[in-house]
């Protein structure tokens, strides 16, 4: 990842007449390329529909283009400034990131920070200023490194980019390295015992209308196992119970295994479908999230608020008005905004109810997701999602990869429960803790310990997108002035 861009840089240093049209061109083949081969998963979803064939290359051209933006927006700079590009792509890039968070066609899977998810100690630093700051310095590490090959024969010219490469990768593991021996010297004054439940069924069971039963059985037997570990919250994956709320047996059923035969009763979240004026003319469908209580009701419902393009929502679908395909499998509504649920916990040493953000499935990707449930007063990430969907191909191992960055973001541990895996917790510092393998059932437990204030990240967001633009602002503008004092000097007369 550290030299994966300068290749990139290459073409548009090489170029010998720079432009925006020119340095699009390069920028989006590099980026469908890039998002071709990412999304490669997606080839496994043809078992369900043709049409995925066609979704998996013009989202692998629209992300690219998305690329070819920074790239020619860079190479607009170049034109203008005669900068090297490896100056001037950082901040393009950055913006490309941060517009990838918005719109019905937001995507943040594949952002550069996820490459190094997996490393805590390069990642502390998110909580300064979030994934968008790291993968602002993976493209400030390309630069210089790419530089560096460019002046290997020059001695003076390549003194600068070593000793800046040299620092950023000194000082990033360094404060992170700190920063996770301050969190194992400190433990948390809190912890709360999360059970997640991996109920293993596969997509094509989970699509046969018989299949309730089936599910059922299984979640309530791997449940059991769960309460016997006397956990604070049990968690079963998104959709578990499609349709809880109007099954009152099934209500009932759930009533008796959370709260009979204990002194207390255990909360349960459950993931399934919630809907408004079902079975009238304007239905609206949620992907929802239940929570019910230690007094067996059904306390409070999280509906998701980020929905995946094309599956749960058709993109756009009110400019397109009646051009929009009834027969589209986008029919469920958004949320009103990322709120938390509440559930009462009664570990030894402290009384209290936890605040717990709910992101369902796709939506953990999103910084500004985790976020919004961190400034509503979440302690606790507990996401749920069905990764059945993907089989065995990459998609379930890059999922779970960006729970490492939300951690660390918002320093809030998480747990995951999915259907086919991978479930498991991670610290808010980024370490995985416990993790499920695919398609296996089972049950894990955990004491995960609840944070105190927010960070930086969480308070100020994306600060680094506007600030970053700054400072290529006053490079570029210094840049210009100095050049303009050495060309009056140079028609200065002699002395």
């Amino acid at each position: 990842m550290l030299v994966s861009l300068t290749p990139l840089l290459a073409v548009l240093d090489d170029d010998p007449r720079p432009g925006f049209r020119r340095g699009f061109t390069r920028g989006a083949l590099f980026g469908a390329v890039f998002y071709a081969l990412l999304l490669a998963w997606l080839w496994d979803l043809v078992r369900f529909t043709p049409l995925i064939v066609p979704t998996w290359a013009l989202s692998s051209l629209y992300l690219g283009g998305l690329v070819g933006l920074a790239a020619g927006a860079a190479a607009w700079l170049r034109a203008r400034t005669g900068r090297s590009a490896a100056l001037l792509l950082p901040v393009p890039w950055l913006a490309l990131e941060k517009l990838l968070q918005y719109g019905d066609l937001r995507f943040t899977w594949g952002v550069l920070a996820d490459a190094i998810a997996p490393f805590p100690v390069l990642i502390q630093t998110a909580e300064l200023w979030g994934a968008p700051g790291l993968s602002l310095l993976i493209v400030i590490v390309n630069g210089l490194l790419f530089t560096l090959w460019r002046r290997r024969l020059d001695p003076a010219g390549r003194r600068t980019p070593a000793l800046g490469a040299v620092a950023v990768a000194a000082l990033v593991p360094a404060y992170g390295a700190w920063r996770l021996a301050g969190d194992a010297s400190d433990g948390p004054d809190q912890t709360v015992r999360i059970a997640v439940v991996q109920p293993n069924v596969p997509q094509e069971v989970r699509d046969d209308p018989r299949r309730d039963d089936v599910e059922k059985e299984r979640l309530f037997a791997l449940s059991r196992r769960a309460l016997a570990a006397d956990p604070d919250l049990v968690v079963w994956p998104e959709t578990a119970a499609p349709w809880l709320r109007y099954d009152p047996g099934y209500v009932r059923d759930l009533r008796e295994l959370c709260c009979a035969g204990s002194d207390r009763g255990t909360p349960f979240l459950v993931g399934g479908l919630d809907a408004e004026d079902p079975g009238g003319d304007v239905e609206r469908i949620y992907n929802a999230a239940f929570l019910m209580s230690a007094d067996g009701e059904l306390a409070s419902i999280y509906r998701k608020v980020l929905l995946v393009p094309m599956t749960e929502q058709v993109p756009y679908a009110a400019l397109l008005g009646w051009l929009k395909p009834d027969a589209w499998s986008g029919v469920f509504r958004s949320g009103a905004g990322f709120h938390t649920l509440r559930f009462d916990a009664r570990p030894p040493g402290w009384q209290g109810s936890v605040e717990v953000g709910v992101p369902i499935c796709y939506e953990i990707i999103f910084p500004q997701a985790i976020r919004g449930f961190r400034r509503a007063g979440a302690r606790l990430i507990v996401t749920i999602t069905n990764d059945a969907w993907f089989g065995r191909t990459a998609a379930p191992y890059q999922h779970f990869s960006q729970l490492a960055l939300r951690a660390v973001e918002n320093r809030v541990p998480i747990a995951r429960a999915a259907n086919t895996g991978i479930s498991g917790f991670v610290s808010a510092s980024g370490r995985t803790l416990q993790e499920s393998r695919i398609f296996v059932p089972g049950v894990l437990v955990a004491d995960l310990g609840l944070p105190g204030p927010p960070t930086p990240y969480a308070r100020w967001g994306d600060w680094i997108v506007p600030a970053s633009a700054a400072v290529l602002a006053l490079v570029l503008v210094a840049g210009r002035r100095t050049a303009r004092r050495r060309g009056r000097g140079d028609r200065r007369p002699p002395v």
